[in-house]
């Protein structure tokens, strides 16, 4: 991800002249999703499709799930 992450936010047009905290919420906001969508383009290239996608459903309902326990 750290990769990715210099040319998506000079494209996006984000950089650390933001305050700190609005530019760490952006990074998780937006290399979270991307982490995701790499991780099953990855997975599909090698023949492991299946296995992410259940490895992504499962983090999913964790982040549901810790979502639930803070209401």
């Amino acid at each position: 991800m750290l990769v990715i992450k210099p040319p998506l936010f000079q494209l996006l047009g984000i950089d650390r002249s933001l305050h700190i905290l609005l530019y760490i919420l952006l990074y998780i906001l937006i290399i979270t999703p991307v982490y995701f969508v790499t991780l099953l383009i990855i997975g599909s290239l090698l023949g492991q499709f299946r296995f992410f996608w259940e490895f992504e459903k499962k983090m999913f309902k964790r982040f549901k799930k810790s979502k639930n326990l803070t209401k």
